[in-house]
């Protein structure tokens, strides 16, 4: 029972090792960051991203000050004073301590571009988190594979710890807990 119980927790612990490993590596091929912006239109203070093309529902987080995420079609229109109007909304805008902004999108298929309004190109950024179900799951196994290393350790030190009944058939627990002889390990009575 003990060497089963020991088997059954090494199992469940490389399991559980192995789901967070791979949820892991999967989820960060899966968010991709940018931070790089080039000069836009004749002003001085616009900046945008490269072209965003999206097959599937994903979610884009913007950091930084006048952040706007605008669908392609709408790219020639836009200037600093209808951005905002013209800009896709954002699920979430929270400030954080630096005085920037991060706001959250979800956005379907389509193309999009990310520009700004500033006259320096500084830490600004945004990521693209594709396919935001396959992310969900990826998170949920990597919860799962955590859940399943505890397990296992529980199991294995459940195993380590837990001492044969009295009558085991096990010869060899029999000498090493004081029940069996030595001289006759092995031989059949």
């Amino acid at each position: 029972m003990r060497k089963k119980l020991l088997y059954i927790g090494g199992i469940i612990l490389l399991i559980g090792i192995i789901l967070i490993v791979a949820s892991l590596f999967i989820t960060a091929d899966s968010i991709k960051t940018y931070n790089s912006f080039s000069k836009y239109g004749n002003t001085t203070n616009e900046w945008l991203s490269s072209e965003i093309n999206l097959s599937s529902q994903s979610q884009l987080i913007t950091t930084g000050n006048s952040m706007y995420v605008i669908n392609a079609n709408f790219l020639p229109q836009v200037n600093q004073t209808n951005a905002y109007q013209i800009g896709l909304k954002p699920n979430i805008n929270e400030s954080i301590g630096t005085g920037d902004v991060v706001s959250t999108y979800t956005v379907g298929p389509g193309s999009f571009y990310v520009i700004y309004f500033n006259s320096t190109s500084q830490h600004y950024q945004f990521q693209i988190t594709n396919n935001l179900n396959t992310v969900i799951v990826l998170g949920l196994l990597l919860i799962a594979g955590g859940i399943m290393v505890v397990a296992g350790i529980i199991v294995a030190i459940v195993g380590a710890i837990l001492k044969p009944k009295n009558g085991s058939k096990n010869e060899l627990d029999d000498v090493l807990y004081g029940d069996g002889d030595l001289n006759n390990l092995g031989n059949k009575k």
